[in-house]
């Protein structure tokens, strides 16, 4: 056994109380002297006398009570009851030595020291519990310092609001470069020095390298040109510039590509920068969310997929892998991996956890649009600045939380009446129905830390995140049988979801019960039958009336094909069948002939001299001649089967079916005499004073030896042989 008395560290051998928290730290209550926690082998006092905010009510200690989200409740003889919390984080400003609280930017050197910046009280350095400052009266061009910056080398770059920009050398030598060095603006935003050595200084209203002596304004298409709150240089030796309204420009080889909303960024105004060991690039914006750059692509995460603020003024990465992103309302954690989850598809939302006006930060508004807006020192400790002092952050000291709140349903509502709470299914009214769930979570914690989220089953498809609203709101609730599921969550990450989920049922109206359904359904299948029969009737009518209809058409149509036909087969001077029919005529008659084996006739007609005719007495006469002639050779055929048509020209043919060369020369003449006997005057014929007609006669029985074509051509050789013996006779 192991006793432990005040040579071991207690403040009071007179102990009054035990308790052993989440962590396995032992805390011990004692009279008259506090509260000692006992831990790896040591003991550290809370008494009335330990600074701001951290100091009980009273010494005498009656009980302790360690719950489950970490906290340790002291209960006092006199002074009321105290909660101790175990911090992950402390405040530095004035009242623990800094210069000024208005803390604006913080350096990790690599000497273990941390420079603080401040506007107003110069610079700060903290090392081994000490504070030291340096201000305008020990070299500086003035306390209003904006941004830090260590080179490699040692050198502390140190940026003004209003006087440029110093550099204190490792011996500590203060060099001062202002606008008489080149350097294009005195409010010094970033500064920089990438693998080369050289430094880049980003103002409020250009870019600036340092060339030894002072400062070159960099200018090219694409480089900003306002200002410039965030610079970095990539693995691959490209430099990235956060601006302040143009975006974020890179710059490799010599050239600028400009990356802007119509890119994919959230916003024109990039103030925080940060590479991952996975390559991807992180872009901090002023309020609308954070980008990634990786691979050629821009993602974007906004408030709305789970970030705690949309405000990133700085990406610092803790050991553990998580981002700790300040905003105006305090500071955040995120893991990485969550974030890539989330860009890369594979997490719907986003778990952050915030620090606020709950957790004794002296402010709440944390330094931004400036380089330097947090650093990570060698022990793995994130400094923040603030504008009541710095905030010093241990990842590995953040408790785990304890066991999930649990939640309940404080009050519930039916259109605006509360019902009583008597854990059995809530049985509501006719719908529709407005209803109305207030939450509360078995949790000490603050209240802007606790979030609820909701399911209702058989309205939505999934968990429904609402932050730290507590009351929940369903405006019209139609009938049918659902379940309320409800989750908490004390720190955005860890859900507990409630053991039992409440059934809700909302009963129908009249209209909407089964039998009214059921009802409607038989009227509807009586009113759909009769339709339908009146519909069959109506087009069993239509088809008749459609096929009376398509037969008068048919017979129309095949009635104007033959008009259309038959006009086809008729010339349009003479009104006599044309070539075509005759071809189709004879070829027919010829078939029949061959087959009877009686005889076919065939004339040729030619009027004499008709194209002096037609040239003498012009084409409307020739045309009246032709008519004439075609009159006459139509008057000569008598019997079925005879045809006389138009062969071409002033050319005729009569087809005589059954005629021998006889008969065919009496019809010859007899066509001959008609058209002399019309007398029409033909001056310039030579066969006489009026027109005249040659005709060729020819007759045989089809065979092999005696064609149509044979036929025709012996007509035609009859009928030329009376032109060359003197036109107007047969032959």
């Amino acid at each position: 056994m192991r006793v432990y008395t005040t040579a071991d560290g207690l403040p009071s051998d007179h102990l009054t109380a035990l308790t052993r928290d989440a962590r396995g730290d032992l805390w011990i209550g004692s009279w008259g002297a506090g509260v000692s926690r006992f831990r790896e082998g040591r003991f550290s006092t809370i008494s009335t006398g330990n600074g701001p905010g951290t100091g009980l009510a009273g010494n005498q200690i009656w009980s302790l009570m360690a719950d489950r989200e970490g906290s340790v409740w002291v209960g006092t003889w006199v002074d009321g009851l105290n909660r101790l919390r175990n911090r992950a984080f402390t405040v530095l400003g004035t009242p623990e030595g800094l210069s000024h609280d208005n803390v604006r930017s913080v350096v990790a050197a690599r000497d273990g020291a941390v420079w603080a910046a401040t506007s107003g009280g110069g610079l700060n350095r903290l090392k081994d519990g000490r504070i030291t400052t340096l201000r305008q009266a020990d070299g500086l061009p003035t306390d209003e310092v904006s941004t830090l910056h260590e080179a490699r080398d040692g050198t502390l770059w140190i940026g003004t609001y209003t006087a440029g920009i110093a550099r204190r050398r490792p011996d500590g030598h203060i060099d001062t470069f202002g606008a008489d060095s080149g350097l294009p603006g005195i409010e010094v935003r970033s500064i920089f020095e990438d693998r080369a050595g050289t430094v880049w200084v980003g103002t409020r209203s250009a870019l600036a390298r340092f060339n030894g002596h002072g400062f070159d304004v960099v200018a090219a298409p694409g480089l900003p040109n306002e200002g410039v709150a965030a610079i970095l240089q990539d693995r691959e030796g490209t430099l990235w510039f956060g601006t302040t309204g143009q975006g974020l420009v890179r710059w490799r080889d010599g050239k600028a590509r400009q990356f802007t909303t119509a890119d994919g960024l959230l916003s024109d105004w990039i103030i925080a920068l940060k590479e991952d060991a996975r390559g991807g690039l992180w872009i901090g914006t002023n309020g609308e969310g954070i980008n990634r750059l990786k691979d050629g692509r821009i993602g974007a995460i906004k408030p709305a997929d789970g970030l705690w603020d949309g405000l990133s003024q700085v990406f610092l990465e803790d050991r553990a892998g998580h981002f700790w992103i300040t905003c105006n309302r305090g500071f955040y954690r995120v893991a990485r991996d969550d974030l890539d989850a989330f860009l890369d598809g594979r997490l719907k939302q986003v778990r952050s956890i915030g620090y606020g006006p709950g957790d004794t930060l002296r402010a709440t508004s944390f330094a931004g649009n400036l380089q330097a807006a947090g650093a990570v020192d060698t022990r793995g400790r994130v400094w923040l600045p603030s504008s009541a002092g710095l905030v010093v952050v241990d990842p590995e000291r953040l408790p785990g939380g304890g066991e999930p709140p649990t939640v309940r349903i404080e009050q519930i509502k039916v259109d605006g009446e509360p019902l009583a709470l008597d854990g059995q299914p809530l049985e509501l009214p006719p719908g529709p129905v407005a209803l109305s769930v207030s939450l509360a979570a078995s949790t000490l914690r603050e209240a802007d830390r606790v979030r609820f989220r909701f399911w209702m089953e058989g309205l939505s498809r999934g968990w429904t995140d609402v932050g730290n609203d507590r009351e929940l709101t369903f405006p019209a609730l139609s009938h049918g049988q659902y379940k309320l599921r409800l989750a908490v969550s004390g720190d955005g990450q860890r859900w507990r979801e409630s053991a039992t989920p409440l059934p809700v049922t909302v009963q129908p109206r009249f209209h909407e019960t089964g039998w009214f359904h059921f009802l409607v359904a038989v009227a509807a299948i009586g009113l759909f039958t009769g339709a339908v029969m009146f519909r069959m009737r109506q087009l069993r009518e239509r088809h008749i009336e459609m096929e009376r209809l398509v037969a008068q058409r048919t017979e129309e149509l095949r009635q104007a094909n033959e008009h259309l036909k038959q006009l086809s087969f008729l010339d349009a001077v003479t009104g006599l069948p044309n070539r075509r029919r005759f071809n189709e005529a004879a070829d027919e008659e010829w078939r029949r002939a061959r087959r009877t084996g009686t005889s076919l006739a065939l004339v040729l007609a030619d009027v004499d001299a008709f194209k002096r005719y037609n040239d003498q007495m012009g084409h409307l006469k020739g045309d009246e001649c032709l008519g004439a002639v075609g009159a006459v050779l139509g008057a000569s055929i008598g019997r079925a089967g005879d045809l006389a048509a138009r062969y071409g020209g002033e050319e005729f043919v009569v087809l005589l079916p059954g005629a021998d060369r006889d008969a065919a020369l009496k019809v010859a003449e007899s066509v001959r005499e008609g058209i002399e006997s019309l007398a029409m005057p033909h001056p310039t014929s030579p066969a006489g004073p009026v027109v005249t007609i040659s005709l060729g006669v020819a007759a045989c029985i089809p065979s092999d030896e005696c064609t149509l074509e044979s036929l025709i051509a012996k007509a035609d050789a009859a009928l030329y042989t009376a032109k060359r013996e003197g036109r107007n006779q047969v032959r």
